[in-house]
């Protein structure tokens, strides 16, 4: 039996069109639980990975929100598939 997974931390994440005028870009939300902490885990590939600190951050970021989950596990080829589509 798979034990299930403690998630204490949940997040919110908003990511916001940048634009060059006074217009308001389009932006998305969403919220998700993780069982890691996500500020930890970005600091801690900013120490390790001699990445400078945005691209440490982005990094860190992706491969916690990427990570499998027992909520809904998608096949490998079904997620790169849907990329390679675009």
């Amino acid at each position: 039996m798979i034990p299930k997974i403690n998630r204490e931390n949940s997040y919110r994440i908003t990511i916001e069109e940048v634009t060059s005028g006074q217009d308001t870009g389009k932006s998305l939300s969403f919220e998700f639980q993780d069982r890691e902490d996500l500020f930890k885990a970005v600091e801690n590939i900013k120490k390790g990975s001699g990445l400078e600190a945005p691209l440490a951050t982005r990094v860190a970021v992706a491969l916690r929100l990427y990570r499998p989950c027992d909520d809904a596990k998608p096949q490998a080829s079904t997620i790169f598939g849907f990329y390679a589509s675009l």
